[in-house]
């Protein structure tokens, strides 16, 4: 049989701790909340310019398989003729590009 002392039951002292258990658990999810709230991130300046670049790549049209086929085609036959010009303002073109 249990005791009251000072005029307090244990149903009460069980009722208190619960109550307070219950208070602790909400203020460490409140405190929680609080940090997630403030925590931020940044992407670094060549992860935006990657960002960027994928949704530039994504703006491109597929490949044309005829052009490929037609490419193909002058390669085997030896009818393939390369703009050394051409490529090289190309190269410094990507060049530039990635450079941003």
């Amino acid at each position: 049989m249990a005791m009251d002392i000072n005029q307090i039951g244990s149903g009460q002292v069980r009722d208190q701790h619960v109550r307070e258990v219950a208070e602790k658990r909400e203020r460490a999810q409140v405190d929680e909340q609080q940090k997630t709230d403030t925590d931020r991130v940044e992407l670094s300046r060549e992860a935006r310019r990657l960002k960027a670049l994928e949704a530039k790549a994504q703006e491109l049209p597929d490949f044309d398989q005829q052009k490929v086929d037609a490419i193909r085609s002058q390669i085997a036959d030896g009818r393939y003729h390369v703009d050394p010009d051409k490529l090289a303002e190309k190269f410094i073109e990507l060049e530039r590009e990635l450079s941003r």
